[in-house]
This record gives C-alpha cells, structure tokens and sequence, in this order.
C-alpha cells in the first residue's frame, strides 16, 4: 500500500553478524579448506590401509581381553596400560586407548584393517585441526568466502602449515602402527583443547568452547600423560602471544583440577605416580648420563624433523660424556636453540610461542630413564611437529615482497611433495613383522635385537631358514642373547634337531632360568628325544613360573601319560 513501509526492514540485523561456529573464523572460509587439509592426509595413507598387525599390535589388540566387552571399563580404569596381560607391568596410566580400541572392536571386530582406519582418520582430523589452530595463532580473521580471491592470501599459510603437517614422513610410524593411536589421541585432544582454549575468547559460544576445552583436556591425559603438559602452552600463549597483563589465573583453575583428579586416578591404579626406571643399560648412565642425552636426542630430533631421511623403527644409541664429538656439537646446538628463542620472545612472540611449544612438548621424550627398550622415537615429534609447521606459515606471513613469497609457496609445495612422496613410500614397511623388522635390520645391521626379532618374525611366518640365519648373525653379535638361543633351540626342534635344540636351549636357560618360554621349549625337547623325566622337570618349572601357560600344563600331561606316571600322585 502507499505509503506504508515494508515492515521487515528493521530487522536486517539479525542476519549481519550470524552466530559463529568453532570452524569458521569471522563467519567464512573454515570448513572448506579444514576439509580440503583432511582428505589430503587421509589419501596419503590409503595404502597403509592394508597393512597388518606390527609389533605390539598382537598384545594390545588381538590378545586383549578388555576390548570385548563393555563390562571391562571398571577394570580398564583402575589398572595400569597393560593390566589385561598378566605377564606384564607398566607405568603407563591410558583407559582411553583401550576405550579407543574398544571402539574399533565392536565396529570392525578384529580386522586390522578397521584398526588402522582409526589411526588414518585421527591423522586426517588433526592435519584439519593444525590449519584452524594455525589460523588462529597468525590472528587471520578475513570475513569473505573462501573462493573469493581476497580471502586466499590469508588462509594460504595455515593451509600450507596442514599439509606439511599431513604429509611430513616423521609421522608414519604414530600413523602406520596400530599401538601408536596413544599418540595420535592424545595430540588431537591436546591441540583440540588448545584450539577451543583460543576461541573461547569471542563469539557467542564463549562458555560452551571453554567447557569443551576442559573436557578435550582431561580426554587428552587420558589418552597418554603427556597431555599434561597443556597449561603451561596455554600459560605461555597467553603471557607471550597475547600479551595479557595481569594474568587471569582462575582460568586455569578447571585445567588444574583436571590434573589432580588424574593423578590421584593415576595413583591409585598404578600404586604410585612416578615412572619405574628403564632397563639396566640405561640406568648405568647415572643422573649425569641422562642430562647431556638430553641434549643429544632433542638436537637429533630436530635433524629428524628438518630431514625426515633414513626413518627407522628402532633406535638405541646414546652418547656417555660431553668431550663425544655428538656431545659437544649437541649441547652447543642446544644453547643456540635457548638464545635463539631469547632473541624471538624480545621480537617475534610467535616464533618464540613455537620454539617454546616445540621444545615443551618434546621434553617427556628426553627423560631417557622412564623410557624402556629405545632412546629415541619418531612417534615422539608428532605433538611437536604442529610448531615446526607453525614456523613455515609465520615466515610465509613475513613476506612482503610478492616475489620473495611466491618462491616460498612454491618451495614450500615442492616440499609437501616430497613429503608426500617420501610418506606413501614408507607406508609399506609397516605391512608385517618380517617387512618391519627387515627394513629395520638393513638401517641398524649392528643391533643384535633387532635381528633377534627379525629372526623370530620369520620364524612365526615359518621362514624357518631366514630365520636362523637371522638369529645366528645377532648371536654373532652378541653370544650372551638370551632371546636369541631360545628362538634358535625351537627352530632346530622344529626341524627334529632335537640335540642342536637342547644345546641352545640350555644355553638360554643358563642366560635367563626364569624364562618359562625357554623351560617349556626345552621340555619339548626333551619328551621328543624320550628322556620323559626332564621333560617333566622343565614342564613343571615352566608352570611354576606362569601358573597359567596351559602349553606347559598340556605338555606336562601328555609327558605324565608316555611314562605312565599318574599326575595326582605324580610318581
């Protein structure tokens, strides 16, 4: 009608400024390229997809009870890491994991297939995650759409930051091995929480991201201890990137009691907080001995993850004083690492936010004494290596002339290509225990270990040749291998070399009497030459070790049988 004014003009505000969910940063241009990052990681480890069960798989998946059933979480909950296997102890507190496995269990039953789904699409959600995170660090708040060309600029360094990230070959070994999803979990939830920390700070969901990041937070130190390290980044981020005088302290408060409700969780599972000491060669190195490895393994960290060459399964070397060329050229690397960022806290904030987070997440990993069986890790940088790519999108960020920048996009994409490259192909490597352990034997050829358990792979694989080939070139190495002789004794049974068998198995039982693997493969032996008495004798001691090895107890009845002995009286 004249006159009349259209009666929802006044309302045009409503739609201005729409709510903002935590994937989009000023109203546009998160989901996509969050997405675009994502299926960028999960392609590349399409082909680890078909990759089997390695290394601990066996124990913490096949052979673990816990994740059958649900009536088990009580009991995942009040018991150390490996609680479902009686033979074994730990000082490792993760219910998570097992929750993690149990959820794969139920949904792809053993498969190991649907377990490495798991890994691969943790991989691909934190590659997103590292973008959003990125983006809110550099402080890019373009509100436009993401295809409009303006927009490409600001997101083109957090997005390149996620794809180093997903294709960076330092992470295969948290991706391709099942058991690793500790990792991978823990560093998801860590970074998740640090992300939802950030945007707290605006939009209309304030409350609801913070509580969010608490609970992300206490999924974290619930998946692997490490996560509780969380406040002092958050502590950090704020006193130097944000710059907040005086700091609002009760912030940190809920963060804090998520910490005391897990240590005394913690405690009570584990009888103690504090982590057992590893094995006897690395407690000879004494309180000295694990300060200047420290040194040694954060540089070799760093050269890993600036040249991500010559990826290993199994490290064990260490150095034993400062006046080793790699001690003195580690700890001077290390004091150039500290002044370094000295110099960024006074210039750059957010180089200095990356070195610090870099060497603070990284830190559990140089305490050699709680560590067990290897001194050094890949799986280790994964958590770290979000700073590392961190530093690549800030220095995309300082690049002011268009030239200069352009050739650092293109660097930087022919690196992802490299990376991408190098992670495809070691993604095979991870396809067994005999194509592990190999690759492993080729890259550490002085490691008696590993071609003990080389030997025994090829052994399970019935690889019988390869396999004491193996074994008689790590007892080449080392006479004194308790693991190796009992592999070789059973292989010489298996081929009814029964007195090459009992030599070598007697040989282990000196070595290590209270092995009940070495005392049943020797009753084996015997019963099969007919000396039916020590047969009985090594059965019985096998069992008297391990009440539960029913092996030993059928062993034990069948010789009782040949000799006509009754088992009640034994005589």
């Amino acid at each position: 009608m004249p006159g009349m004014e259209f009666p929802f003009k006044t309302q045009k505000h409503m739609f201005s400024n729409p709510p903002q969910s935590p994937f989009r940063k000023g109203g546009g241009g998160g989901l996509w390229p969050f997405l675009l990052v994502a299926a960028f990681a999960f392609l590349l480890y399409l082909n680890a997809l078909g990759n089997g069960f390695v290394r601990d798989d066996l124990e913490q998946v096949v052979n673990n009870g816990w994740i059958r059933s649900p009536g088990s979480i009580p009991e995942i909950f009040s018991s150390h890491m490996w609680g479902f296997n009686r033979l074994h102890s730990s000082n490792y507190y993760r219910p998570f994991i097992h929750l993690i496995y149990m959820a794969a269990y139920f949904l792809f039953g053993p498969a190991p297939w649907g377990f490495h789904l798991v890994n691969v699409l943790f991989h691909s959600m934190m590659s997103g995650l590292v973008f959003l995170t990125a983006r809110e660090v550099l402080g890019e708040q373009d509100r436009r759409g993401f295809f409009s060309a303006p927009l490409i600029t600001p997101i083109i360094a957090p997005v390149i930051a996620g794809l180093l990230f997903a294709s960076h070959p330092i992470h295969t070994e948290a991706v391709d091995w099942i058991s690793a999803v500790s990792e991978l979990s823990f560093s998801f939830f860590f970074l998740l929480s640090f992300y939802l920390y950030i945007r707290s700070e605006r939009g209309e969901f304030k409350r609801g991201l913070y509580a969010c990041s608490i609970i992300s937070f206490a999924v974290s130190v619930l998946c692997k201890e490490t996560g509780l390290l969380l406040p002092f980044v958050l502590f950090i981020y704020d006193y130097a990137v944000k710059r907040r005088r005086p700091l609002a302290l009760k912030k940190y408060l809920p963060y804090l009691a998520v910490i005391i409700a897990y240590l005394a969780a913690r405690s009570l599972a584990l009888r103690g907080i504090m982590p057992a000491q590893s094995d006897e060669r690395m407690a000879e190195l004494g309180p000295f001995g694990y300060l200047i490895n420290a040194f040694y393994l954060f540089v070799k960290y760093m050269e890993k993850l600036l040249l991500p060459l010559n990826l290993n399964g199994y490290y064990t070397d260490f150095i034993r004083s400062l006046s080793e060329p790699r001690g003195y050229i580690s700890l001077a690397l290390s004091l150039l690492f500290v002044l370094f960022s000295f110099i960024a806290y006074k210039r750059e904030r957010k180089v200095f936010f990356s070195l610090a987070f870099m060497a603070l997440t990284l830190l559990p990993a140089l305490y050699i004494r709680a560590l067990y069986g290897t001194t050094f890790a890949e799986r280790y940088l994964y958590l770290p290596s979000f700073a590392f790519v961190l530093l690549f999108a800030i220095l995309l960020k300082w690049a002011a002339n268009a030239k200069v920048k352009a050739a650092l996009y293109a660097g930087l994409l022919i690196l992802v290509s490299l990376y991408s490259v190098g992670t495809i192909g070691r993604n095979p490597v991870w396809k067994d225990n005999v194509s592990f352990w190999r690759d492993n034997a080729i890259k550490s050829p002085g490691s008696d270990y590993v071609r003990t358990v080389l030997g025994f792979a090829l052994l399970n694989a019935g690889r019988l040749d390869e396999a004491e080939k193996e074994l008689l070139a790590a007892l080449r190495l080392n006479p004194d291998n308790h693991d190796a002789h009992c592999h070789l004794g059973a292989i010489y049974g298996m081929k009814d070399l029964n007195e090459a068998a009992i030599r070598e198995l007697l040989i282990a039982r000196s070595l290590d009497p209270v092995c009940p693997d070495t005392r049943y493969n020797l009753g084996i032996a015997y019963a099969k030459t007919g000396d039916l008495h020590k047969a009985i004798e090594e059965f019985k001691a096998a069992l008297k070790l391990d009440p539960y090895f029913s092996e030993a107890r059928e062993g034990l009845a069948e010789a009782y049988r040949d000799a006509g002995i009754s088992i009640r009286s034994g005589k």
